[in-house]
């Protein structure tokens, strides 16, 4: 497997840099569609996605992209990071709505 294109990275390193994730949050899903068989890539992006959606507060997005991550290990670290921030927001009625279909 290979990491996101080069360009790709950098774009998202950048962004992250200036403070932009509404923008990285749109590259990255736009970016999805362009790694297809790479799982790899699809992971890092889904990652990134996640993360600014729990960054900015949007809790039904954030379980959305801890859904989609196709790698396990990832899947679990990002649901585990998920739980314990909105239990640290006291929103603990968002984790008991999520439907964990497709979790292990």
């Amino acid at each position: 497997m290979t990491s996101p294109p080069p360009v790709c990275k950098l774009v998202l390193h950048l962004l992250e840099r200036v403070v932009l994730p509404e923008l990285l949050i749109q590259l990255a899903t736009s970016a999805i569609s362009e790694t297809v068989d790479d799982l790899n890539s699809q992971a890092t992006l889904r990652t990134c996605i996640f993360k600014h959606h729990l960054d900015f507060g949007h809790n039904r997005q954030s379980y959305n992209a801890v859904a989609h991550i196709p790698d396990h290990s990832r899947q679990l670290d990002c649901l585990r990071q998920l739980v314990i921030v909105l239990c640290e927001r006291s929103e603990l009625h968002e984790p008991v709505e999520f439907p964990y279909v497709n979790l292990q």
